[in-house]
């Protein structure tokens, strides 16, 4: 039996957390959640295989979290997924050049999100 690809959720919309670490669950992954991303960066300390975040949250947003997750040696190689409502081409550039694998959309399909998991997990 193989171990789990553990995934951490960083999501400030509890509903939308809830519902993607559900979703996640499904297809076999280990879900860690985090509902700002100050949780995230702690969390992030964990390993997870790969980070999905959202960029507007509350406090550090999502390129805050990207940036010190990158400057710390043990997390910096931790593939880096967003998942956000913006969908404005400057910000997908943004999250690019700060070293994020992919940046998705909401709403998004729950197969293209564990596509890219499966994709960029390591």
């Amino acid at each position: 039996m193989s171990i789990p690809t553990t995934v951490l959720v960083i999501e400030d919309e509890e509903n939308l957390l809830q519902n993607i670490s559900s979703i996640l669950g499904l297809y076999g992954f280990r879900v860690l959640q985090a509902s700002n991303g100050e949780q995230g960066i702690a969390l992030a300390n964990e390993l997870p295989n790969i980070i999905i975040c959202d960029v507007m949250m509350e406090g550090l947003n999502g390129f805050d979290v990207i940036t010190q997750v990158r400057s710390n040696p043990a997390t910096q190689h931790i593939p880096f997924i967003f998942l956000t409502a913006w969908a404005d081409v400057n910000d997908k550039e943004k999250g690019l050049a700060l070293g994020a694998q992919a940046y998705l959309t909401k709403p998004f399909v729950a197969k293209d999100l564990v596509k890219a998991i499966n994709e960029f997990a390591r």
